[in-house]
């Protein structure tokens, strides 16, 4: 199947206090096929002290340095406080939905892949008219099985390089205060669907001690009944495995899998598949991450 571009959807990438790290997301971007066309919106968040201000501004420089690269055009937007990564994100994505009809996010720590661009372009298109289809995911653990289509579905959106449409995004549930089905005793079983870890997140965020846009989308998946697409091979590589990183500080990187050809055939049928769930689930269950944890200790890179 092939399919043809409506479009070239915008590019949001939110930053912080990685200056090196958004230099590297920035050049795989530009090198990724249909960059020349794609629009970019850069959103720096401000310092938390002052001790962060001369880091955030090598941020910005390294931003600025971008203003002539291979995109169709950039702009590039700095907060004077520090909003932290959920309302950036939030208030970022709604205000680029305000101009357009769909978006594709990054974070300064994902590397994408030189197809990155031409997979989400055509994902979206592919499933802008499927109600069934919440987001598309570009980053995809390491999965075996039927290699005929590129994507599979799951009921768990991922946060590292995705993709949304305007009417999808309107739906989300941010504000959970009045969501009543959290408290029944079978809501932790059935959101669990999507990862084992996704209810002690929930908990976590209600409770204030994470501040998470992710959990929220999940649950926003949830909620309307929505499948994520996700790619048999990762269209990002994520780097912020490290001490710096926000959500993933000092966990261990979960394996993938790159594309090595130009394969690129999506699915028609959006149903979620028993074979890649289990693999999918097991990535994100406890036991896994135990597992991993264990072995780089023993096995250190």
């Amino acid at each position: 199947m092939s399919t043809k571009n409506k479009e070239y959807n915008p590019v949001c990438i939110f930053a912080y206090k990685r200056p090196e790290a958004l230099y590297n997301s920035l050049q795989a971007l530009e090198k990724c096929k249909d960059a020349s066309k794609t629009d970019l919106a850069i959103y720096i968040d401000g310092p938390k002290n002052d001790s962060e201000k001369d880091t955030v501004k090598k941020v910005l420089i390294v931003a600025e340095k971008f203003k002539n690269a291979n995109f169709n055009s950039i702009k590039i937007s700095t907060s004077p406080v520090n909003k932290g990564l959920a309302k950036s994100v939030i208030a970022g994505v709604t205000e680029v939905l305000t101009t357009y009809n769909s978006v594709i996010v990054l974070e300064d720590d994902l590397i994408p892949t030189t197809d990155f661009l031409e997979y989400m372009n055509l994902s979206l298109d592919r499933y802008e008219g499927n109600k069934q289809v919440g987001s598309i995911s570009g980053f995809g653990f390491r999965v075996s099985g039927n290699r005929c289509y590129s994507n599979y579905f799951h009921k768990r959106p991922s946060t590292w390089g995705w993709a949304t449409w305007k009417d999808r995004w309107e739906m989300a549930v941010w504000d959970l205060s009045e969501e009543n089905e959290i408290l029944q005793p079978t809501f932790k079983s059935k959101f669990n669907k999507g990862g084992q870890d996704l209810h002690r997140m929930l908990i976590n965020y209600l409770q204030g001690n994470i501040d998470s846009w992710g959990i929220r989308w999940a649950y926003s998946h949830y909620k309307n009944g929505w499948l994520a697409s996700s790619p048999v091979f990762s269209r990002i590589i994520n780097h912020g495995y490290s001490g710096d990183g926000t959500n993933c500080n000092n966990a261990v990187a979960p394996p993938i899998r790159i594309n090595k050809n130009s394969f690129l055939c999506l699915s028609g049928e959006v149903k979620e598949s028993y074979w890649y769930n289990k693999q999918v689930n097991w990535h994100n269950s406890n036991v896994k991450k135990i597992l991993s944890k264990i072995y780089h200790r023993v096995f250190p890179l």
